[in-house]
């Protein structure tokens, strides 16, 4: 029987009815210990770049106090839980044939977050992604081993991680109620980079370029910043809020922008409407073409099952049988 999505059918009693986040179509990811496996690898390899992102950000651009502050950084994670977390439930399944966000104590509320965190799994990284390669990516993204290591695991696999998720799982789309949460959460960053700019002199956005070969840097406020634009000043230094060759972009600020701040606002929102209807319409579409198979396969066993065994007879073929040799027995 082929199954049909429905928007709100994460709310369904019990969860996830046909196992679809722990599961895959794909051949090669069909066993669950296989795409488990994949999925903590992913986890791993986020978890890493995460660390090394951190530590460099903390002993060689001494930048630490804005690491959290960029959306790059705070999407990053989300994959990192996400993939850590669904990798261990579909080990789970792969073992029990069901899987513990089922069955746990107050599983209702762990069922609607793990639906949320989804949602933003597969949406955020594309607005990430786009973001960097069409406005604030520069010369400065591939100056460095380490630049282009990080600028490519941040911000262009996020995006195939996705993508993984996306078109590689039986995972369903993300319910449209999400669609309003995730909103929330993108105006919530807003305040996050406002705060950002009151506590430490910047407007936070989706990047930040290391670069060891500078020394110094003077904080946002001191120097007048363009969009888009990389500085390196020397100048009164302020060693808390240092940040070597940190890329700044002030199309948040109020004082700058005037009514064209609306604007962007409404664009940023615009935008992820799209993204979320692209992502959600690519998941119905493998949704469909997965259970058409599925429907053929089972319509073809049927046929098979009822087909006469010959063409314009009702009875049955008479089998041959071979006469024993003498000396032989019945």
């Amino acid at each position: 029987m082929r199954t049909r999505w429905h928007p709100l059918e994460f709310f369904s009693s019990p969860f996830d009815p046909s196992l679809t986040y722990v599961s895959s179509s794909v051949p090669i990811l069909r066993h669950p210990i296989v795409l488990a496996s994949v999925r903590l690898l992913l986890a791993v390899y986020v978890l890493v770049t995460l660390l090394v992102s951190v530590v460099w950000a903390g002993v060689v651009s001494h930048d630490i106090d804005g690491y959290f502050s960029y959306f790059t950084h705070l999407t990053y994670i989300g994959l990192c839980s996400y993939f850590f977390a669904s990798g261990v439930q579909t080990l789970v399944y792969a073992r029990n044939n069901t899987y513990l966000l089922r069955t746990w104590p107050f599983a209702k509320t762990l069922q609607f977050l793990h639906v949320w965190l989804h949602s933003t799994v597969v949406t955020f990284p594309f607005v990430v992604t786009i973001t960097f390669w069409v406005l604030l990516s520069s010369s400065s993204t591939f100056s460095s081993v380490f630049n282009t290591w990080n600028n490519i695991s941040v911000h262009a696999l996020n995006s195939a991680y996705a993508l993984f998720e996306v078109l590689l799982t039986n995972a369903p789309p993300p319910p449209l109620i999400f669609m309003l949460a995730d909103l929330v959460l993108l105006g919530g960053y807003l305040g996050v980079a406002y705060i950002t700019y009151a506590t430490q002199g910047f407007y936070s956005t989706c990047l930040v370029i290391y670069l060891t070969e500078a020394r110094h840097c003077v904080r946002a406020r001191q120097c007048p910043y363009k969009f888009g634009s990389t500085y390196s000043v020397s100048g009164k230094i302020s060693s808390r809020h240092a940040n070597p060759f940190a890329t700044a972009y002030n199309f948040l600020d109020p004082r700058q922008q005037g009514s064209f701040l609306a604007a962007y606002i409404a664009g940023i929102a615009v935008g992820y409407i799209i993204i979320f209807g692209i992502v959600s319409g690519m998941m119905v579409i493998r949704r469909r073409i997965v259970n058409k198979d599925k429907y053929n396969n089972i319509e073809g066993e049927k046929e098979m099952s009822v087909r006469p065994s010959t063409c314009g007879s009702s009875e049955s073929p008479k089998q041959d049988v071979e006469r024993p040799k003498d000396g032989d027995r019945w």
